[in-house]
């Protein structure tokens, strides 16, 4: 350790920052160096020294040596003060330090003794990373220099702490706004966002330059020297330029009744001092001629007058800024239109000092600027009041731009100041917001009265306390605000500061405070894991490169509890991860925006990690949230993780708290079976948990297909009789009476059988009774074990087999699905009864893997269902194509109608299906769609034409499906569908009318006045335009 300086007068200590070398003026590294540079040039050369602190000043690498360094360093500063105070009676020390140097200054000052802290006469803090933020001793600038434009919002990013009131008025925390380092809106302890800030350009560069067109250096400096001189040791004589006291005059023995501009010199202090507005103001110098005509008194006559200038008082410095009086502080006046009086002349160190002057107005204290408006101090700040009904006083006139640039004022009053309105409301204020409390049992102090239309209208105050702002109810709980929400927290370790006691009624009620984070608000527990708030919600981050450059300390017992958090995040909540991509929360779960048509509102920023981890955020969306598409105005219900389709907005209830998003964002929870065209044209059941739904079309949200009962005859042919679905309250059944037995008519499903067709297999369709009462239909001659009605009559029995994908794995079904799988195309019709050269085919399960067999025991696997009946060779009669067991390199097994499989593996054939395929029509929003099977999300079924045949045969050609401008959807039997976007093949149709079998003609139409596309079997065209003739479907298979 180096020796300590030898006794002199003045002593400046230096304390370099983080990884600085003792470099510089005095050894004090560039940036505070730079600063005591000034200092000196107002500083007795042979009466001051300078020592620069021996100690590591540790680069920001490592936390723990940073920490270290800067306790060590605080520990040899204050042994270092103790022993210079010991050794060298009535020495004045000044300590000036940037960053982890004023972070050691900051932390000595509070261990050292009142005692040894009175020898410390100056103090200059730059860049202190636990600086307090505004305080009676902070001072800010813009980098560029501009003064009250940037208002210092935050603290130190390590924390805020205040240092001891004893030393205040000798103390300047200065800080350039635009660095986190002193201006951060939380407290960060993460050492990969720490060392970020401390490297950053401001930090490093700023303060040697600083700012802009203000030499703050010499601003400072000289500050920091006045301070420092302000009281002479060693018995010197006074400075030339200050007078003797005269020896003519009798002594001044009360300052009381003399006249402004009074110059009184005191004898035993050597200071001098000049009246204004009645209070004596001390004054750093006697240039250019201040100090006329002196008095002579003594200190005790000085400290015995008044505390400050009454209202009113003006006084003028050396570069002919003028202030007026208001509550004790100097108001700067950007002009005498309001009347200058006869400004008294002082020093501008008399007001850097608050000699005989309050940094604040006091509470109550009362200004008007031009226009009238009246504004009353509470806390330091100005309060805009409505009418004088809860007294003015007599208001100092002052300009409106001193109260636009806060001079001398806070821009929101004090933590703890009090407030009260006409109806005796009492308001405390924390982090700049109005508190109403419910008692005073929290103490009120002197409520300074205003109107209500000020708390109204929030003018001078913060609608919610700043982040970081603390607050403690009867109980002892202690609140920390972090985006307008007061979380409780565990334990003081991640800081408490000065808690503001305020009432637990005020925390229940949330009076100006806000019941969750606002978006984007960035939390750290005591481990260092980060939260950034979306929609109510802490979402976790992995690390601090997006959204942590202001953070808020809290418990992570907090975050455990959710204290005044959401388990997930609301409704409507966005975020954007460090990819661009968007997601939107709906029931809980993230869904991703292909734009921003549905509204991207201001997005939280967080990583996709925190997306595909899924913490304090749904999967899927919950039950019954509803979701409407943008681009058609579609609405969607969840269940059991699917969207389901639900109607057309905005005419069907619960469109108003649907969650607005795109189509894509629905796509990929779409359910995969119900309103998606597998089973549109299929007589098939579906279930929702209470009720069974038979249909051969779309159904209510929340319905699932169970099972596929085969085909309906599309138009009346012999031996055959109409089916109807009804509904008799809740209860859906079916029906061959047009009047549904008395009952609601929901629609016609097509024809039945009332005997077994000779000319095809069939099945026998029975309608059953559940215990409770409720109907359903079945292919079991005894209903499943329940009450069989009656037997509705004998259906084809025919049904298609699709094929799905849920991302991982393939499922080949002519049922219903698990959750996630979605359809890729519908691969021919299996036979559902057992028919010559047909063998049985189940759908079987490996683990995660769905596979198709035809053995009863699945190769010794899971038998999920036994599906249909597949043909081992082409049938006779039927066109027909082969079906192919394959697996991809992983192993996972898939089927497909090619020989190849894809590409991948073939493991065997299964046998051959028969080829044709149902053509439905479908409406999603304006959009009419015709598909051999499957739809995207959304559509729901119109109209069933007929069948396609799945592979070619004699008088047919391809049919596509086509797309123009992305949004009409149209039909072509072009192959580049005339030169628009081509969707798929769906099949082949006729061109002629087939000859074994009755036909539909199938027209392609556009929509009157629209244009747009859409294909009818009505050759009207259902009263629109006919554009041509496509060709013909089978109306049967």
């Amino acid at each position: 350790m180096a020796a300590a300086p030898i006794c002199s007068p003045y002593l400046v200590i230096g304390v370099r920052g983080s990884g600085e070398d003792k470099v510089g003026p005095f050894g004090f590294g560039h940036r505070a160096g730079a600063y005591a540079q000034a200092a000196s040039n107002a500083l007795p050369a042979v009466d001051t020294r300078y020592h620069t602190l021996d100690y590591a000043a540790a680069p920001v690498t490592n936390p723990l040596t940073w920490w270290g360094s800067a306790t060590r360093g605080a520990e040899l500063l204050v042994s270092l003060v103790y022993e210079m105070v010991s050794s060298c009676p009535g020495i004045r020390i000044g300590l000036m330090g940037y960053s982890q140097g004023a972070y050691v200054i900051n932390l000595a000052l509070r261990l050292m003794s009142a005692d040894a802290r009175n020898s410390v006469r100056a103090v200059l803090l730059l860049a202190d990373p636990i600086s307090w933020g505004r305080s009676n001793y902070s001072k800010w600038l813009e980098e560029g220099g501009s003064p009250g434009s940037a208002y210092r919002q935050g603290h130190g990013m390590l924390g805020r702490e205040i240092i001891p009131s004893d030393i205040e008025w000798r103390t300047t925390d200065f800080c350039i706004v635009e660095d986190k380092v002193c201006n951060s809106r939380s407290s960060n302890t993460l050492w990969n966002a720490l060392s970020a800030l401390m490297n950053q350009r401001v930090h490093k560069e700023g303060y040697t330059v600083c700012c802009g067109h203000r030499n703050y250096r010499a601003y400072l400096g000289g500050e920091f020297a006045t301070r420092l001189l302000g009281q002479l040791g060693y018995g010197r004589p006074a400075p030339p330029e200050i007078p003797a006291p005269p020896t003519g005059p009798p002594p001044v023995t009360s300052v009381n009744g003399l006249a402004d501009g009074t110059v009184l010199v005191t004898s035993d202090t050597g200071r001098v001092y000049r009246m204004v507005g009645g209070a004596p103001i001390w004054i750093s110098s006697c240039a250019n001629n201040l100090c006329p005509n002196p008095r002579p008194t003594t200190q005790a006559v000085i400290n015995a007058g008044p505390a400050v200038p009454r209202d009113a008082a003006t006084a003028s410095d050396e570069a002919g800024n003028v202030f007026k009086f208001v509550g004790g502080a100097p108001i700067h006046l950007s002009s005498c239109s309001v009347g200058c009086g006869s400004p008294v002349p002082i020093t501008a160190s008399s007001i850097v000092n608050y000699d005989h002057m309050r940094p604040k107005p006091a509470d109550g204290a009362t200004a008007k600027d031009e226009a009238g408006n009246v504004f009353k101090f509470v806390g330091g700040a100005p309060i805009h009041l409505s009418s004088c009904s809860v007294g003015c006083g007599t208001p100092v006139p002052i300009t409106a731009w001193s109260v636009a640039t806060y001079e001398h004022m806070r821009p929101v009053p004090a933590d703890g100041a009090t407030a009260k309105d006409e109806a005796g409301n009492v308001f405390k204020f924390v982090g700049g917001a109005p508190i109403h409390l419910s008692s005073c049992s929290v103490g009120c102090g002197n409520p300074v009265p205003v109107t209500g239309w000020s708390i109204a209208t929030l003018e001078h105050m913060s609608a919610v306390p700043d982040d970081g702002s603390t607050i403690r109810d009867e109980a002892g709980n202690i609140f920390k605000f972090a985006g307008g929400a007061p979380i409780l927290l565990a334990s003081c370790a991640v800081g408490c500061g000065n808690p503001v006691p305020i009432t637990g009624w005020s925390v229940a009620t949330l009076e100006h405070m806000k019941p969750v984070p606002d978006d984007g608000t960035t939390i750290v527990s005591e481990t260092g894991d980060t939260y950034v708030f979306a929609g109510g919600a802490p979402l976790r981050v992995p690390d601090c490169q997006v959204s942590c450059d202001t953070m808020v300390r809290i418990s992570g017992a907090s975050v455990a509890n959710l204290d005044h958090m959401r388990a997930v995040p609301a409704d409507h909540a966005t975020v954007r991860t460090e990819t661009g991509a968007v997601y939107k929360f709906a029931g809980g779960a993230p869904l991703w925006l292909s734009d921003c048509a549905s509204g991207c509102g201001d997005p939280a920023e967080v990583t996709q990690w925190t997306i595909d981890t899924r913490e304090h955020m749904h999967r899927l969306p919950v039950d019954a949230t509803n979701l409407r598409a943008v681009e058609t105005g579609t609405l969607y219900r969840t269940r059991g993780g699917e969207a389901d389709l639900a109607g057309q907005c905005p005419a069907e209830t619960g469109c108003a708290n649907a969650v607005a998003v795109n189509q894509k964002s629905v796509d990929s929870i779409a359910h995969g079976v119900a309103n998606r065209g597998p089973a549109y044209g299929v007589l098939s059941r579906y279930f929702n948990g209470v009720d069974h739904f038979t249909t051969v079309g779309g159904v209510p949200a929340g319905y699932r297909l169970e099972y596929a009962f085969g085909l309906l005859a599309r138009t009346a042919e012999p031996g055959t009789v109409p089916l109807y679905a009804c509904r008799l309250g809740t209860d859906t059944f079916s029906s061959t009476s047009s009047t549904c037995e008395g009952q609601t008519v929901v629609g016609y499903l097509g024809h039945i059988y009332a005997a077994a067709p000779a000319d095809q297999a069939a099945i026998a369709l029975y309608r059953c009774i559940a215990p409770g009462g409720g109907h359903f239909d079945s292919l079991s001659s005894t209903c499943e074990g329940k009450t069989v009605e009656f037997r509705l009559g004998f259906v084809p029995a025919l049904a298609p087999l699709t094929r799905y994908f849920d991302g991982t794995d393939h499922n080949t079904t002519t049922a219903g699905v698990p959750a996630g799988h979605q359809p890729e195309w519908t691969l021919g019709m299996l036979s559902l009864v057992s028919q010559p050269g047909t063998l049985p085919l189940y759908s079987c399960q490996n683990g995660s893997d769905t596979f198709l067999a035809r053995d009863a025991a699945c190769e010794g696997k899971q038998v999920v269902r036994h599906l249909g009946y597949i043909y081992t060779a082409p049938p006779a009669g039927w066109p027909s194509i082969e079906l192919f067991r394959c697996m991809t390199a992983t192993g996972e097994h898939f089927d497909s109608i090619s020989a190849t499989c894809e590409g991948k593996t073939v493991e065997r054939s299964l046998g051959h299906l028969v080829a044709r395929t149902l053509l439905t029509r479908a409406m999603r929003g304006s959009d009419h769609r015709t598909s051999a099977g499957i739809y995207p999300a959304g559509y729901r079924h119109e109209h069933t034409f007929g069948y396609l045949s799945a592979v070619s045969e004699a008088g047919t050609r391809p049919l596509y499906s086509c797309l123009l401008n992305g949004t009409d959807s149209f039909t072509s039997a072009a192959a580049d569908c005339e030169g628009r976007e081509v969707l798929g093949r769906m099949g082949w149709i006729w061109q002629q009318p087939p000859a074994d079998g009755p036909s539909a003609a199938l027209y392609r139409c556009t929509v009157s006045g629209t244009a747009e596309h859409f294909d009818s079997v009505s050759a009207t065209c259902e009263g629109h335009n006919t554009e041509f003739l496509l060709g013909y479907v089978r109306v049967r298979p």
